[in-house]
């Protein structure tokens, strides 16, 4: 972690010490997150001879031989929809991914937090069926094995990239 400050964004310097650090201890492969701090990430990468991976915005024409793919976010295809829609009074709540239509997500406020949290402790039933709910999800999709098995994966397709590139 670069920092918790808005100045953590923009130190490239910080970036590529980490990057540097994490390249010590034997890793392969480094995720460009941060902003400008990211940017000093995949400036050690491209040094190191090592790969990265970008984010937010296409990176490999600056790192041709460094970053293998770029987290490309696209929100301003969903943002422009739901904006005209709303605009067009005809916006109605949908299932987006792994976002279900209806779903909530605590407001960052105590009083939110607090009545939340009093519903689940007056709802043991509630309380189990989310906890069953976040069990078999983090079994399925975050767990050890899972996530293991999805570096895997990429890293072998990353190897395959790189050897092309060469």
């Amino acid at each position: 972690m670069v920092g918790t400050s808005a100045q953590a964004w923009n130190d490239p310097g910080k970036g590529g010490e980490l990057a540097r650090s994490q390249f010590d201890r034997g890793v392969d492969v480094v995720f460009a997150v941060a902003g400008g701090s990211g940017l000093g990430t995949l400036q050690t990468a491209k040094e190191k001879g090592k790969l990265a991976i970008g984010n937010v915005i296409n990176t490999q024409a600056q790192y041709p031989d460094t970053v293998v793919a770029s987290a490309m976010w696209h929100f301003e295809p969903s943002a422009d929809r739901a904006i005209k829609m709303v605009k067009d009074g005809k916006f109605t709540a949908e299932d987006y991914g792994p976002y279900k239509k209806g779903q909530t997500w605590a407001e960052p406020d105590e009083a939110h937090a607090t009545r939340a949290m009093q519903q689940l402790a007056g709802d043991p039933a509630l309380s189990r069926q989310l906890g069953e709910n976040a069990r078999a999800t983090i079994a399925a999709e975050f767990a050890p094995l899972p996530v293991g098995e999805l570096m895997r994966k990429r890293l072998a397709a990353i190897r395959q990239i790189r050897a092309n590139i060469r």
